[in-house]
C-alpha cells in the first residue's frame, strides 16, 4: 500500500480523529473509505451528453426526422 500526506485544517482533523475514535478503527481507513466513496460517485455522476444519458431511448419513436424542416409541421408557426 502507498503511502500518501495531507493538510488539514485543524477542525477537520479533530473531526477524522473522532470519527475513527468512534468507529474504532485508524484514520487511514476513515480517509480511505471516505475517498473511496467520493472517487465512486464522481465516477457515476461524470458528465455525459444528453444523447449518452438517453441512448436506450434513441429510435423508440416514430416520426419525421426533423419537424423544422416538413413544411406541415410547420404552417402557422411564428404568426
Amino acid at each position: 500500500m502507498n503511502t500518501t500526506t495531507i493538510k488539514l485544517p485543524t477542525d477537520m482533523e479533530n473531526r477524522l480523529k473522532a470519527e475513527a475514535k468512534r468507529r474504532s478503527a485508524s484514520k487511514s481507513m476513515v480517509v480511505r473509505e471516505a475517498l473511496e466513496l467520493y472517487l465512486a460517485e464522481k465516477r457515476t455522476t461524470a458528465r455525459t451528453s444528453c444523447l449518452d444519458a438517453a441512448a436506450d431511448l434513441a429510435g423508440t419513436i416514430r416520426g419525421p426526422a426533423d419537424l423544422s424542416t416538413h413544411k406541415r409541421h410547420m404552417e402557422g408557426f411564428g404568426k
